[in-house]
């Protein structure tokens, strides 16, 4: 091989200028692909007929049929003239010349894109000082893409250059200067020239222009631009949704959402997701959740947080109505992602792993060990216990009783009593189960996709696995599949598809503080070595020694340490959702799009109480019959196994004909259809005894015969839990939605359902109900009397409608359950779970309202602002039964309630700093509130509304807290209330039928009036930093504190118990009850419940910091990828203000037992391949 160093012309070596031909000879190649590929999309056909249309929609119809991104950003949109066009299969490159020959505007396309941008002339200032030197460099996007056109600044000279075809540029500058390139659409970056000689890169983000992104909104029928929009929505974006990591997509929305709020009903242990509070007092209050178009009807865990593309919260009537009977609490429709025509293939990868602290024992309220240690000292000198002892149904005593009742009895002596229970004096039961119980919780994800796309068809593969291991070892592990399709078959036909598939196993862990009763704070759970000691539970620990010692009976102890190795509970659950669909263009104007979807969950649970479980010990030991030396096991030896299966399917058809066209200063879009739904749920719960793993055998049992219980000499049967049921839920629905556009500005729509149902109404007329909605917008900013520069965007809107809400639990037909066998006569035993109720029908709800959207320049500032109100009328309500009609209830539920609520819905969002250093922010402002305007109280006893749990009271929050009012102590350290107006303590009188709900202290709602948060989100080149808070105000709680009665019972302490009254003068410093005895559970029930004890909810949490680092091939050429994301998410950070002084986290207000979230942290990355 030969190598010629000639010289050429230009004095260089001939080498040199071979490699500057094959430089010359890659540029051409690139530039020709680029025009070809740019050709490709170009020759595209499309059909369009448009008449005085916006220019938006316009793009949105290329963007249909093409798969073509448009680029453009408010400012052009407003500068845009409406556009009249009517083509039949021309190729885009032709279409858009026609568009783009009368507007102020032109366009570039990249890749897929196509920009927009106004005419304007950008001068390129040439370098004029030869003591400038002349810098290169390069502008790419975040994924490698490079962006010709691009603006090039030196913020210090004033000098400005544009980037070539290849994102290249060139501009004079000297070290220290500052230089910056923007580009239509992307943020701005900006970096110090350090060294003349090294090129500088810039890399750019996107911004929100992407037209498919920010202006359209979607209602699960159909995909309509915002402007168009008459109704009130919040649309969250992937990118704000994925700054959190949560293993499920709900959980994410409560900090993000406008109008979104959660209750958590800490004494139920529940959370209630909601959108605008109530509609409803008994009936269901979730929001519809839509997925890709249809309600989901499965486990909504089933679902990969990782392929949401945005979400879009329906709140008033105009936008919900269309959704009908189910839409009253509101509609979340998520939209997963999708691929598109004309798009290169194209994978995204994520992967993170999230470690949450354990939970904080410390916050659990309990009286210390010796304190209640002298408190059972105390009622056992007393006698207290006397009964406990010596009863025949041999109930469960503490450890300590048990060790002074057998020094009572001479067993063992006293100071060996004293000894042991000193030692008991010396532990907390929460080191315990915070170091033998609990652990960090982990929990991975892992997810994948494949895109892309010809002009023919677009597919979508996704997988994604998570597994979670929580504080208690209770793990979940789920693995999701999907394949997503359309393909344009003919011109005018395009055929849909996706596909998903879950599989997901769990399984029990240890048991979480609260689950074992009773429990004493000095409790032991593990000996000095680590070894599981046995804890008292279900019968008396002396007299289960007893029987062990027979050695007749097997181990009766319970060690909570150990028992969750032999008694767990394990699902697996399978889900199959298949959508199927049909778009057929009948003409210009009108498209049938043709639905069907189809779900198969089936959930597998098995329940395993092997032979080593307390359960299956306990349950086989209390039914063994001892005569003599026979020993006779009526529950054989062996595991207990309790197999459950649920199996859900669901089908949904629906048909649809759509609607849309312009001519002149007009534009009508309509869409009508029906739509058919089908649920079937079935459970089966079958109970085996006798149950050996090894082998799978199990064994009978005579479930019809009496059998005498070894320890209680109770005659009683053996438990048979065995159930069948099914449930069958049918749906028939005609709906209509059109709207009307007068010239850009003035927009009318209007929305009617009708819903038909197999579970209402006995009458044709009670079996549907119709629901309907109206809706008016007006663009003021483009009125010709309008000419604000600082506010170039003005809309005011208004609706009113009405949307339903169902339960389908009820029915206006007599239902009967058939549900257990008669042990006397072997036949069915059967019960009337619904009793004929002819009139019932759907809830229905009432909303008005009104919306203001404006945007400063540049987009600066955006804010949406609506007020509303809502009525709700034949809401589920008791009324009572005429007792001859020998029923045997008292009440029956009819549709006679009814609620009113209004609310505040602001959202804000603002540019604070647009330079080198970006600061977004955004704020959503809630208020709400609402009152029983109509409702049967069934009685009117005070005691039953201030029990804490929802007792609707007319013209009060459907949630309210109700107390006792409270006259402090007396000088014996009795509490004092009020008896018909007057201090007394007669606690019987006041806590019973003395006192009336209209004698109880109304301290305010349970439930938020202003809540919200605040989110921020800085950014300096590739390094980005979020923030949120959260915040709730007007609320109240009834926090806990000592009631002596549930010490004694149940062991529900609390260290309110050293604050108690003790000697006279002290009801100077305290509110909190002496101890007497006998105990007098009244007296502690009016204290409990009283007014002193209440407290403000207020508090204000930060919610998740997210910090995260765009890397890039262009700056990083050893990256195996084009683009990656490092991020460190930390989330439920905790409360940072709260109104009460006593440490309560109003979430988790049963501090006996529940503790707040603990913080949890994630790292992670996301990969463009």
């Amino acid at each position: 091989m030969y190598q010629f160093y000639l010289k050429s012309k230009a004095g260089t070596p001939m080498r040199a200028n071979v490699h500057r031909r094959r430089s010359y000879i890659k540029e051409a190649y690139l530039t020709m692909l680029f025009v070809a590929f740019s050709l490709s999309v170009l020759s595209q056909n499309i059909t369009l007929k448009e008449t005085n249309a916006p220019l938006r929609k316009v793009f949105l119809a290329i963007s249909d049929q093409s798969g073509i991104e448009f680029l453009a950003s408010s400012e052009v949109f407003e500068a845009s003239k409406p556009v009249t066009i009517n083509v039949a299969d021309k190729p885009v490159g032709a279409v858009l010349e026609t568009i783009f020959k009368t507007q102020p505007l032109k366009y570039e396309i990249k890749e897929k894109i196509v920009v927009v941008t106004r005419k304007e002339t950008i001068t390129t200032i040439r370098k004029d000082s030869k003591n400038e030197n002349l810098i290169r460099g390069k502008v790419t996007d975040s994924v490698g893409n490079t962006l010709p056109g691009a603006t090039i600044r030196n913020e210090t000279s004033g000098s400005v250059s544009i980037t070539d075809a290849d994102g290249q540029f060139s501009i004079t500058g000297n070290v220290g200067n500052r230089v910056s390139a923007s580009f239509l659409g992307y943020t701005i970056a900006a970096m110090e020239i350090k060294n003349a000689s090294i090129q500088l890169s810039f890399i750019l983000k996107l911004t929100n222009a992407r037209l498919n992104e920010v202006s359209v909104v979607s209602t699960g029928y159909q995909t309509l631009p915002k402007e168009r929009a008459t109704g009130s929505f919040t649309t969250v974006g992937k990118e704000l949704f994925n700054q959190q990591v949560t293993p499920d997509i709900l959980s994410r929305l409560e900090s993000i959402t406008n109008g979104l709020s959660v209750f958590r009903n800490d004494a139920t242990r529940t959370s209630q997701i909601m959108v605008r509070g109530l509609s409803s007092i008994n009936g269901p209050t979730s929001p519809l959740i839509v997925v890709d178009n249809f309600p989901y009807e499965g486990d909504l865990n089933n679902l990969n947080p990782n392929e949401v593309e945005s979400i879009t919260v329906l709140k008033d009537a105009a936008a919900a109505s269309i959704w009908g009977t189910r839409a009253g609490n509101g509609v979340i429709v998520i939209t997963t992602k999708k691929g598109r025509y004309n798009q290169p293939l194209q994978v995204e990868a994520n992967a993170s792993v999230t470690i949450a602290a354990k939970p904080n024992f410390n916050y659990l309220t309990q009286m210390s060990s010796n304190d209640y240690i002298g408190f059972e000292r105390s009622l056992f000198d007393k006698g207290y216990y006397t009964n406990q002892l010596s009863s025949p149904l041999a109930p469960v005593v503490s450890p300590v009783v048990q060790l002074l009742n057998q020094a009572k009895n001479g067993l063992i002596t006293q100071a060996k009593a004293d000894e042991l229970i000193s030692n008991f004096g010396r532990h907390d039961v929460r080191d315990d189960f915070s170091k033998y119980l609990y652990r960090q919780a982990v929990n991975q994800q892992y997810s994948a996709n494949i895109t892309g796309g010809s002009d023919r068809s677009s597919y979508l593969f996704g997988i994604a696995y998570e597994n979670d291991l929580n504080q208690i070892k209770a793990s979940n592990d789920r693995l999701n599949l999907k394949y997503q399709a359309s393909y344009k078959l003919l011109k005018d036909l395009q055929f849909n598809t996706s596909l998903r598939f879950t599989i997901a196993n769990t399984k029990s862990g240890d048991p979480s503080f609260g689950s074992i009763n009773p429990i004493q704070p000095y409790t032991f759970l593990a000996d000095n070595d680590g070894n599981a000691i046995a804890v008292g539970q279900t019968y008396n620990q002396d007299k289960k020694d007893a029987l062990m010692k027979t050695g007749n009976f097997l181990d009766w102890n319970y060690y909570p340490l150990t028992n969750s190795d032999y008694s767990y509970q394990r699902s697996k659950t399978h889900d199959i959702l298949a959508n199927f669909g049909v778009d057929y263009k009948l003409t210009g104007d009108i498209t049938l799009d043709i639905k069907y979807q189809y779900e198969k969950q089936t959930v597998d649970g098995n329940t395993v109480n092997e032979l080593q479980s307390y359960y299956a010990r306990n349950l086989i030991n209390s039914f063994t019959s001892v005569s003599g030396t026979t020993v006779t096991r009526n529950i054989p030896v062996g595991g207990i196994l309790d197999k459950q299966r649920t199996d859900l399917t669901s089908h949904s058809l629906r048909a649809q004909l759509n609607y849309s066209k312009n001519w002149g200063a007009h534009s009508v879009a309509l869409l009508a259809g029906q739509e058919l739904r089908n649920n079937i749920t079935s459970n089966t719960f079958d109970r085996n005894y006798g149950y050996n793993s090894d082998v799978l055998t199990v064994a009978a049992v005579r479930y019809s015969q009496f059998f005498t219980n070894s320890l209680t000499n109770e005659q009683t049967t053996i438990p048979f839990v065995n159930s069948l049921n099914q449930s069958d839920y049918r749906f028939l629905s005609t709906y209509f939605n059109g709207a009307y556009t007068y010239n850009n500005k003035y927009t009318v729509s209007i929305s009617g359902r009708r819903d038909g149902s197999n579970i209402f109404g006995v009458n044709t007329n009670d079996k549907w109900t119709p629901l309907w909605s109206a809706g008016l917008s007006w663009d003021v900013s483009k009125e010709s009397f309008y000419h604000s520069e600082a506010i170039p965007y003005l809309k005011i809107r208004g609706t009113y409608g009405f949307s339903g809400n169902v339960d389908p639990s009820r029915s206006a037909l007599t239902t009967i359950s058939y549900v257990n066998t008669s042990i006397y006569t072997g036949g069915p035993i059967s019960a009337v779970s619904n009793f004929a109720n002819p009139d019932l029908r759907w809830e229905k709800i009432r909303t008005i309202n009104i919306g203001f959207d404006l945007r400063t320049k540049n987009d600066r500032l955006t804010l949406t602002l609506d007020y509303y109100r809502k009525n709700a009328t034949d809401l589920y309500a008791t009324v009572p039964v005429d007792y001859t009609a020998g029923l045997n209830i008292a009440t029956v539920t009819k549709n006679v309630g009814a609620m009113a609520g209004q609310g505040i819905d602001l959202a804000l969002n603002g540019k604070i700093i647009d330079r080198l250093i970006k600061w977004t922010s955004s704020a959503n402002v809630n208020f709400y509130k609402d009152k029983v305007t109509k409702y049967y109280q069934t009685s009117n006893s005070g005691f039953y509304y201030v029990n804490g749990s929802k007792t609707p009271v007319e013209g009060f929050p459907v949630w309210s807290l109700f107390s006792y009012r409270y006259a402090g102590l007396d000088e014996t350290g009795d509490p004092v209330g009020y008896l018909n107006g007057q201090r007394s303590k007669d606690y019987a009188a006041i806590t019973g039928a003395g006192t009336t709900v209209n004698d109880l202290v109304y301290s305010g709602p349970r439930f938020p009036v202003w809540f919200g948060s605040w989110g921020n989100t800085f950014s300096y080149e590739n390094l980005s930093l979020a923030t949120r808070l959260t915040y709730s105000f007007g609320a109240y709680f009834r926090r806990r504190s000592i009631d002596y009665r549930s010490v004694a019972t149940i062991g529900l302490s609390h260290p309110d118990y050293t604050k108690r009254w003790q000697k006279p003068g002290d009801e100077l410093s305290t509110n909190i009850p002496s101890m007497i005895y006998p105990l007098v559970p009244a007296r502690d029930d009016l204290y409990n419940a009283s007014e002193v004890l209440t407290e403000r909810s207020d508090n204000i949490r930060l919610q998740y910091v997210t910090i995260g680092y765009q890397f890039t091939k262009q700056q990083h050429r050893w990256l195996p990828v084009r683009s990656a994301q490092v991020f460190l998410n930390g989330n439920n950070l905790g409360i940072i203000w709260r109104a009460n002084k006593s440490g309560i986290d109003p979430d988790f207000i049963n501090t006996s037992t529940s503790m707040p979230i603990p913080p949890n942290y994630a790292v992670g990355i996301r990969a463009s391949l």
